[in-house]
């Protein structure tokens, strides 16, 4: 059930998703998404092909927080937020819980697009178990957002600003 929406299995060709050949492209480099200092083409939000937003471990991997702030900004405004709504959503995100899966990338299944038939349109398949808990593969960032992930607090901001 797609919501009225077709429901299909396959990539969709007329999406943009940017002009670089690669997953994960530095910046700067050729078919870069940004010209100038650090100009977003639009209609782009994310900082790079393969993320849905900005880069956890900084711009072009590199941990500055200022730049990654700038970042913030221009990606989360394209997706009609102010910055008053990317503050709550980023404290709210990183409030409870714990950061980003460890597990293991060779457990995971081809690309979508080059998985069966009957596995395409699912994301990358983790043939482990669900791909929850210790088995859950993302960027490798591993660890709790602040030392109390059970408890609703302003924690996540003070360990960040200190």
């Amino acid at each position: 059930f797609a919501f009225g929406r077709e429901d299909i299995w396959h990539p969709e060709k007329d999406i943009y998703w940017g002009s670089e050949k690669e997953w994960l492209a530095k910046s700067g480099g050729e078919n870069s998404r940004y010209s100038g200092q650090r100009d977003l083409e639009n209609p782009l939000a994310a900082v790079m092909m393969g993320l849905i937003y900005v880069n956890p471990e900084g711009v072009d991997g590199n941990p500055d927080p200022l730049k990654t702030a700038q970042d913030m900004r221009v990606t989360f405004a394209r997706m009609a937020m102010n910055d008053e709504e990317t503050v709550a959503l980023t404290a709210g995100g990183h409030t409870v819980g714990k950061a980003h899966g460890n597990g293991k990338a060779s457990n995971l299944g081809p690309d979508p697009e080059g998985a069966e038939l009957h596995e395409q349109g699912l994301g990358w398949n983790n043939h482990t178990s669900r791909g929850i808990g210790r088995n859950t593969v993302t960027s490798g960032i591993e660890g709790a957002w602040t030392t109390h992930p059970t408890r609703w607090d302003n924690e996540y901001f003070y360990l960040l600003l200190s």
